[in-house]
């Protein structure tokens, strides 16, 4: 019986096309504020847990300058910026840098330096060997050109590169069957991984536990707003989201555990 090979990067790019070009610096405007209660009210969690990885390593030095790529309101900047010389974050949603700024100035870190364009128009000679860590966290996704884009992150770093994603979510994915969307319900991480593999790359791997918390009225939006890329929610599935988010909240937040994981290694 022969094994037929599956294209990866393919697969990837025809999984996330129509959820990619609903997902426009317009739309992370909008999510702006929802997300930068999840960020702020988990404690920047996600970014910790990348950081302590790397301290963990004996890897992390003051001195280092670390690029991020789709930063957010600063899940990743904010606990880099804390421990290393500078942050440099690519965010190319307004809304976004301006959440990812005011949470810098509220715990006293202005060595975070943004480039407000979209990763792909980043001009990569511009920043080819000038960073120690390259990180992209919940921000592939984005690209259906995967393998380039990654090219181009460790093209960035003249030490490491680390991606990063959520592990599969049983539980989340039957959850948005229930809403009716299925576009981008796959494993991610997994295919993440399979991509760099079948391109010479053998990255290490990390898994971490991770909590996921925000305010429940920042969760009803998220779920809403996410519902919103495919199609106007409807009552039904609002009494849906209500229901879920209800059923995992407690004195007014909204907390689920979840895993995240981290593949990283040494650019050459």
């Amino acid at each position: 019986m022969v094994t037929k090979k599956v294209d990866w990067e393919a697969l990837w790019a025809d999984t996330l096309r129509a959820t990619n070009e609903k997902c426009t610096p317009d739309y992370w405007n909008q999510r702006a504020s929802d997300y930068s209660d999840f960020i702020s009210t988990s404690d920047f969690e996600h970014g910790k847990k990348i950081r302590a990885l790397f301290e963990a390593e004996g890897l992390l030095n003051k001195d280092w300058n670390i690029l991020d790529v789709g930063a957010g309101p600063g899940a990743v900047t904010i606990p880099f910026a804390e421990k290393v010389s500078s942050v440099t974050s690519v965010e190319p949603a307004e809304e976004m840098a301006n959440y990812l700024l005011k949470n810098a100035e509220e715990r006293g870190l202005f060595n975070i330096r943004i480039i407000p364009t979209l990763w792909q128009e980043v001009e990569i000679e511009n920043l080819r060997n000038t960073f120690d860590l390259v990180v992209c966290c919940h921000a592939l996704w984005h690209f259906t050109d995967i393998w380039e884009q990654v090219q181009r992150m460790a093209a960035a770093s003249k030490g490491f590169c680390c991606l990063v994603h959520g592990l599969y979510d049983e539980g989340e994915a039957e959850e948005w069957k229930k809403l009716g969307v299925t576009e981008d319900n796959v494993d991610q991480f997994t295919m993440i991984k399979n991509i760099l593999e079948h391109r010479g790359i053998y990255p290490n791997i990390h898994i971490a536990d991770i909590t996921m918390r925000r305010s429940v009225e920042s969760a009803l939006s998220m779920w809403t707003n996410v519902l919103g890329k495919y199609r106007i929610p409807s009552e039904k599935d609002i009494e849906t989201i209500k229901e879920y988010v209800n059923a995992y909240s407690n004195d007014g937040y909204y907390e689920r555990k979840t895993k995240l994981g981290m593949l990283w290694w040494k650019t050459e």
